[in-house]
């Protein structure tokens, strides 16, 4: 039978505390990358008239005038219009996994990380059955973490406060714009074989040596 419980710790993230402002830069190339900017408005170039003057340059006692297409007249191109073109936000690999880190670890320093336990919550495909689950989730929005294989995408993905997830997507944004982050149990395995994997052997020994007393935090 399912059952939701809180993830308590996760001593594979290697870090003992959240690190801001890797979580903020990460939140914000994801979405300069997300979001390029479409607008667009004419150049001189682009637009299709004649090349012929307006009027004759000499003679008729006003200004002397250029192309009919020059910025400044009346429907010609603009001098310096919006070009549609991508953002780009550098940030090192350094950064970007210690944010992701940081962003699940504070889910979990906040009581908000839970793991679904049980093996047939792999199953269920019906929304009902997900929604009952999660029901008992005191968040708005919720970023489940679940295997690309698992038919348990069939049934969240009609939930409109639920952001499936798979452990290799796991991202910063999903994790920062939801109030709650629920693993299944394969998934949360499976993400700490992937940290385990990124680590390279490293473990979070300082942490081991602490008493049971401190509530397992690293």
């Amino acid at each position: 039978m399912a059952k939701k419980v809180k993830l308590k710790e996760l001593p594979e993230l290697l870090i003992e505390k959240p690190n801001a402002y890797h979580i903020q830069e990460s939140y914000l190339r994801q979405v300069a990358l997300a979001s390029p900017l479409t607008a667009k408005k004419k150049r001189k170039s682009d637009v299709r008239a004649t090349s012929a003057k307006w009027y004759r340059q000499k003679g008729t006692g006003r200004a002397r005038q250029g192309e009919r297409t020059n910025p400044h007249m009346y429907g010609g191109g603009l001098a310096f219009p919006p070009r549609p073109r991508r953002q780009v936000k550098h940030l090192n690999k350094q950064v970007r996994r210690s944010a992701l880190r940081s962003a699940v670890l504070h889910h979990i320093l906040s009581d908000s990380a839970f793991i679904i336990q049980g093996k047939d919550f792999d199953g269920f495909t019906k929304t009902k059955d997900v929604n009952g689950v999660l029901s008992g989730v005191d968040a708005r929005t919720i970023s489940l973490v679940v295997l690309s294989d698992n038919p348990v995408w069939l049934g969240a993905r009609n939930l409109p406060f639920v952001r499936p997830v798979t452990p290799e997507h796991l991202n910063v944004r999903d994790l920062v714009e939801s109030e709650a982050v629920v693993f299944s149990q394969s998934a949360l395995d499976h993400y700490k074989d992937m940290l385990n994997l990124q680590n390279g052997g490293r473990s979070a020994a300082p942490a081991a040596d602490k008493g049971d007393d401190d509530g397992g935090e690293e």
